[in-house]
């Protein structure tokens, strides 16, 4: 499981860094980009079982103890599964 949330968490600072960047205006660089974008899609998708099943564990403890808050994590999981 810690392997996994590092997974996340490295995927989640990819993102943040980025969405800071602006897209170039050169159509070579963009097929890159999309290369890029297309591969992080598959490295996601490859961990996908164990993020559910992560997320299913989370959403349990919650309910047990639903004054427990969500960390910044716990939000990021539930996106991935919504996307």
């Amino acid at each position: 499981m810690e392997e996994l949330l590092l997974f996340l968490t490295s995927k989640e600072k990819f993102l943040l860094e980025i969405e800071q960047e602006s897209l170039p205006d050169d159509l070579d660089e963009i097929k890159v980009l999309i290369e890029e974008h297309q591969n992080f899609l598959a490295s996601m998708t490859s961990r996908q079982g164990e993020i559910t099943s992560i997320c299913k564990q989370s959403r349990a403890k919650t309910v047990t103890n639903p004054i427990q808050k969500r960390s910044r994590s716990t939000k990021f999981q539930r996106w991935l599964i919504n996307v």
